[in-house]
């Protein structure tokens, strides 16, 4: 008698732990065992997730199953059990953005990323404000994010260093995108003689136009093929086709046919590769593709210019505004941060220290009861809003 032949093994189910992630999550209003236990509870109860909640340390340390839940599901069954994940905030230095359409796909893109609750993205600055789950919101998920979409991104620290870096890489990228336009507008000025009559070789113009479209105007191209990548399109793609057209039609003229052949180079008459521009009514467009080029990197010059420009003038208003002030109640003068300061009836600034403001609400404009001086403190006094 033949013996029974086992079944195969049946395959099981991945565990929590085969794509895990670990997770750290600040808690915040627990104040007794019990609190910690319906936290834990809490989390427990959602399928993939592992948690162990600490009171002492207010956080609860999981490991949890991406694919089965989600960051927020995470601080929702917290939020239901009756806390809060404390919130993290981060800023990237965005690069690459043109159009408020990159600035939308950027947002989108950091929306989507693990822990992110809420992304903004401003296209004047070139910064990204993101809010999320603290302990799951990882820089390294955003800018990999960014890039995924076709930018590049740095996360911003607010150390001074790295501010000065910054602002010495935004010179040098102006100085070069202006010598990009200085360099394209040289080699397309004389591709417009043929509208002032001045007849141009056909053969010369598709030198003049190369370099412009595609040692210049390689940025557009590379830009276009991030947008592609990422399934979606933007301005550089649009100038990359217009003026790709034009320039391919105007080769394939001066290359295969008219007064201007490449392939039917003669000694001389209509086939001479030195004749005049392309005749029998074809007319090149290669002035158009290296004019187009020109015209976007200049607007893109000016308004790189104007953004550093403001951003300069926004970082020296906000230098301005001091840490601390001095304030005197009930006969003497007690040191205060300027956000812990309310309506004040007088202060001190101290010795040539930047001017102290009053809180927003107050409806009055401070006065200044004796001058100041670098070895003198300012002496403030409340005034009347029509002063």
């Amino acid at each position: 008698m033949n013996a029974p032949v086992a079944a195969p093994p049946t395959p099981t189910p991945a565990t929590p732990a085969d794509t895990a992630q670990h997770a750290r999550l600040p808690i915040r209003g627990m104040t007794c065992a019990t609190c910690a236990g319906r936290v834990e509870h809490a989390l427990n109860a959602l399928p993939g997730v592992a948690a162990t909640v600490n009171l002492a340390d207010e956080q609860a340390d999981l490991r949890f199953d991406p694919h089965q839940t989600s960051p927020q599901q995470l601080a929702a069954a917290v939020q239901a059990a009756g806390y809060d994940i404390r919130p993290d905030r981060r800023e990237l230095a965005i690069s690459g953005m043109t159009c408020a359409t990159c600035a939308g796909r950027v947002e989108h893109a950091l929306a989507a990323a693990p822990g992110v609750l809420r992304a903004t993205v401003n296209l004047a600055t070139q910064h990204a404000a993101v809010e999320g789950i603290a302990g799951l919101l990882g820089p390294a998920a955003l800018i990999e994010a960014v890039r995924n979409a076709g930018y590049d991104a740095t996360l911003l620290t607010g150390d001074a260093t790295q501010q000065r870096a910054a602002e010495q890489a935004d010179a040098a990228r102006l100085r070069r995108l202006l010598l990009q336009v200085l360099a394209a507008a040289a080699l397309s000025l004389p591709l417009m003689l043929p509208m002032a009559g001045i007849p141009l070789p056909g053969w010369l113009a598709l030198l003049l136009a190369t370099p412009v479209q595609f040692v210049i105007g390689a940025g557009f191209y590379v830009a276009a093929w991030k947008a592609l990548r990422a399934h979606t399109g933007n301005m550089d793609l649009l100038v990359s086709l217009g003026t790709s057209a034009a320039y391919f039609y105007s080769l394939f003229l001066v290359a295969s046919g008219g007064h201007n052949s490449l392939f039917l180079v003669a000694t001389g008459g209509h086939n001479s590769l030195f004749g005049v521009a392309a005749g029998a009514g074809q007319h090149t467009y290669f002035e158009a593709s290296a004019v187009v080029i020109t015209l976007v990197l200049f607007g893109r010059w000016l308004e790189a210019r104007t953004r550093r420009a403001t951003g300069g003038a926004i970082r020296a208003l906000l230098a301005l505004r001091p840490e601390t002030a001095r304030v005197e109640r009930e006969g003497g003068e007690i040191e205060l941060s300027v956000a812990a300061v309310a309506r004040v009836t007088s202060w001190s600034s101290g010795p040539a220290s930047a001017f102290p403001p009053t809180a927003a609400s107050s409806p009055v404009y401070p006065r200044p009861t004796r001058a100041c001086s670098p070895a003198r403190a300012c002496r403030w006094t409340s005034g009347p809003a029509t002063a």
